[in-house]
């Protein structure tokens, strides 16, 4: 019998190019988005390459009943979930001093409640099971609080404790439970970034690592290498070299925006 994964936020960047990557290892999929239009193009490139079952469902991760209906329609085709790909998010970069309170509900609804959404819908399946994976995308923006996009990486850095916890508290269920955290991979997400993105990866190499990642069991899956070193010696830096550093690139990249910089 196939391996049956379901995948959130499959009809675009990441999630579409897992989807696609599971699809070639011969995978069943089950993909749900918000773009039903988007999702549907997904379904059909999937269908006329690949020989599996690929079932779609327009979900909003942020609503809780809609969980309950993707539940129930899961199971009507699926006797089993095997892997759940929590990879549905949002990033609205936004300064500080334009602080948007709604910029944060709407991050946090998505990138954590979004998330916990699926696993209080899934985490008594596998519990039942004994087995299967819990993946979740969280980002290398974790690994400190980088100025534009603080609701960003605070959901980011929540996620990726959770993500610890719910490892730690699950191995001796056999459940995996992976954090997957990517650097900069080119989506409609990073499009919206105004400024170099250095080492930025093509989503169809983002989602084999993911995949590869994911079947190997690992417990935190981050790339690239050098963005992830870098990332890690960021994260230690002591905060007075580090705010002193970040406030010089805020400055190039505001004076850049506002046509002064050379």
């Amino acid at each position: 019998m196939k391996k049956v994964v379901f995948i959130t936020g499959a009809s675009q960047g990441l999630g579409k190019h897992c989807a696609i990557e599971f699809a070639n290892r011969g995978y069943d999929l089950f993909l749900t988005a918000r773009n039903y239009d988007a999702l549907k193009q997904v379904e059909t490139e999937i269908k006329n390459k690949y020989k599996v079952d690929c079932e779609i469902f327009l979900l909003d991760v942020t609503s809780l009943e809609n969980w309950r209906h993707a539940n129930d329609a899961f199971f009507h085709r699926y006797s089993n979930l095997d892997i759940l790909l929590l990879n549905a998010g949002i990033s609205n970069p936004v300064w500080f001093e334009n602080f948007d309170l709604n910029n944060f509900r709407d991050t946090y609804e998505t990138n954590i409640f979004g998330i916990l959404n699926g696993i209080d819908t899934f985490l008594s399946h596998f519990l039942q099971k004994q087995s299967g994976t819990i993946a979740v995308v969280s980002s290398l923006a974790d690994s400190r609080g980088f100025v534009g996009s603080s609701s960003y990486c605070s959901s980011k850095i929540a996620l990726s404790y959770i993500a610890e916890s719910a490892a730690i508290e699950l191995a001796d269920k056999n459940i995996k439970f992976i954090n997957i955290r990517p650097g900069f991979v080119r989506t409609n997400m990073t499009a919206k970034n105004q400024y170099k993105m250095p080492f930025l990866m093509s989503p169809a190499r983002a989602s084999k690592i993911m995949v590869d990642g994911i079947e190997k069991g690992k417990d935190i899956i981050s790339f690239p290498i050098i963005t992830n070193i870098l990332t890690k010696i960021i994260k230690h830096t002591p905060r007075f070299i580090y705010q002193k550093m970040i406030t010089r690139w805020k400055d190039n990249q505001q004076n850049s925006a506002n046509g002064n910089g050379r």
